[in-house]
């Protein structure tokens, strides 16, 4: 399947190409593109293809254990409300940078031992930042770059703590992870480069990140990964497209991609050849 949707793809791209002026073909393109991409794409939810993609690697990484997840942008915690039984035997590390919304991550995993919640942020580096907040009803969109929607006013300035991801190992004595999901509000990629000790040397196996408008470039995220051993790749409703980075793919869709380690090619192959309804 994942080899038919690369030559199919592929002699679209190639018919659009031959006929690229004739506007009837370039609408029709655009059409088939938007059709694709809404049928295809999941929500943001884990109860889209994010959890598929999750029973995916649990089944796929049978040879041991899984037993550390990290969710870095955490909001209410409702990311790890949905993988919990999927990695039963994982400590889960929860990040979120508004005090505010953690409260809610609280109330929802309360006594529940492995997991552990953490008031602050993860970045590139240490110290206190101004976070856009913009409150209860819509505490998702807080980020640390400047706001996409609503006007001053929607959101306030809330001051901060930010760590790197490689301290929080360090502290925490923690040698390797087996998934790490960003969520952070265009700051993905810098809550990557905070992991660029354990990202050079394989300690991370897998992990996603959003790729929005808000942020950096998707080619910034790529080589970073690609250059670092990982296989990049979008995550789709039913399975992961991992791809070398071309032009065309910065469009800004969303919402997340997905980096696994070359190391871990049995992941790689079951998240490509699709996930089990």
């Amino acid at each position: 399947m994942p080899l038919l949707r690369t030559r199919i793809r592929q002699r679209f791209r190639q018919v659009v190409q031959n006929h690229r002026r004739n506007p009837v073909i370039r609408a029709m393109a655009t059409l088939a593109r938007q059709f694709y991409d809404a049928h295809e794409r999941p929500g943001y939810a884990a109860s889209g293809g994010e959890l598929r993609l999750l029973n995916c690697l649990a089944r796929a990484g049978t040879d041991k254990p899984w037993r550390m997840i990290l969710d870095v942008g955490a909001n209410h915690g409702l990311w790890t409300r949905d993988a919990l039984p999927v990695f039963p035997d994982a400590t889960f590390h929860l990040f979120e940078i508004a005090p505010p919304t953690a409260e809610y991550a609280f109330k929802l995993h309360q006594g529940v031992e492995r997991v552990h919640i953490h008031t602050y942020g993860l970045s590139d580096s240490a110290g206190s930042r101004t976070l856009n907040y913009y409150g209860p009803t819509f505490d998702e969109l807080s980020t640390l770059h400047d706001p996409i929607i609503g006007q001053p006013g929607d959101f306030i300035p809330l001051q901060v703590e930010v760590r790197t991801g490689d301290s929080f190992l360090a502290e925490h004595r923690i040698e390797s992870v087996d998934f790490l999901k960003v969520d952070a509000e265009g700051s993905d990629l810098e809550v990557l480069r905070g992991f660029e000790g354990a990202l050079s040397r394989g300690a991370i196996q897998a992990l996603q990140f959003e790729y929005t408008c808000g942020g950096a470039a998707l080619k910034t995220h790529h080589h970073f990964l690609t250059s670092r051993g990982y296989k990049v790749g979008k995550l789709y409703s039913r399975y992961v497209e991992f791809f070398d980075y071309e032009p065309f793919r910065e469009d800004f869709p969303g919402p997340n991609y997905v980096a696994i380690h070359q190391s871990a090619p049995n992941l790689i192959a079951a998240a490509s050849a699709g996930f089990p309804r």
